[in-house]
């Protein structure tokens, strides 16, 4: 049974929060577009597209996750759900996070560190320091 299969047979969720800031942390971030992706196990197949409100956080967000009860014992399945998220706003540079964990029950809070567009920038370039590797590429692009 592959790990789909199993989520689905056990309804089994966990959450997902992001806090998208600037400045530090000083500065929340509001109306950033968080959308979370399928990070590879196949537990969803649409993409899920919230805001952050004042606070820069999105609501928490339900997301399948494998059993706790996988968690409990030694098993070849891993105990956790893997998406990835990536956070957009007009005055920002996109972020994106791969590989972030969800487990059942517990709700995941996704820092996002939002870089400031300077007024000569647009969202479409990358910041000073960002190498031309195709992994870093895929950090802008949408």
């Amino acid at each position: 049974m592959n790990l789909s299969d199993k989520v689905q047979n056990e309804a089994s969720f966990g959450f997902l929060t992001v806090r998208a800031y600037t400045a530090g942390e000083a500065l929340p971030v509001e109306g950033a577009t968080v959308t979370v992706r399928d990070g590879g196990d196949g537990l969803i197949t649409e993409e899920i597209v919230r805001q952050t409100g004042r606070s820069g956080q999105t609501e928490p967000i339900a997301l399948p996750a494998p059993s706790a009860m996988d968690s409990q014992s030694p098993s070849l399945t891993r105990p956790y759900a893997i998406y990835d998220v990536t956070v957009t706003h007009p005055r920002f540079y996109p972020f994106r996070a791969t590989g972030v964990p969800v487990f059942a029950g517990i709700t995941s809070l996704q820092p996002v560190n939002m870089i400031p567009l300077t007024r000569f920038d647009s969202a479409d370039r990358k910041p000073e320091g960002i190498t031309d590797t195709q992994n870093e590429q895929d950090l802008f692009d949408d």
